[in-house]
């Protein structure tokens, strides 16, 4: 079989590098689109329920690899009781890269569409999610800063 020209052997060598990326960004793609929001809703707001004795649902998320943002919508939340804690119409999270380079830290941009909130008063004069147990959603089990509701 006969050689092929240094010039083919090259364009060869350029064409599979190409094929390669293809395949890489493909399957980026595919993790983003489908896998990730997959996980999210088999996985994580299970997980992340059972650790804070609420019931999460949502009616759909979706992921968005190239611009890396969440867009959820319909999420419920409700405590052991069935009460509502939160809920949304719709929620949008996403990286804001620019701002991100010139902070050097990630900047998250997050927009929420018709947000219910049921708060409660506790006995220390601070303002709660209702049913939700101060600390709940922090990794060292302290209460996270307040929100200050003027």
């Amino acid at each position: 079989m006969p050689r092929l020209p240094p010039a083919f052997q090259q364009l060869a060598r350029q064409l599979h590098r190409l094929w390669v990326v293809g395949v890489l960004f493909g399957l980026y793609a595919l993790a983003g689109a489908w896998w990730l929001p997959q996980q999210a809703q088999r996985v994580w707001l299970p997980a992340l329920a059972q650790k804070a004795g609420l019931t999460i649902t949502a009616r759909a998320l979706r992921f968005d690899p190239f611009a890396v943002g969440v867009t959820l919508d319909g999420l419920s939340v409700t405590d052991a009781a069935g009460q509502p804690v939160l809920a949304l119409d719709g929620a949008r999270m996403g990286l804001r890269l620019l701002d991100s380079l010139r902070q050097g830290r990630p900047s998250i941009g997050l927009e929420l569409d018709q947000p219910r909130v049921r708060l409660a008063r506790g006995d220390d004069g601070q303002w709660r999610l209702s049913g939700v147990a101060p600390g709940v959603f922090s990794p060292t089990g302290e209460a996270p800063s307040p929100v200050v509701i003027s």
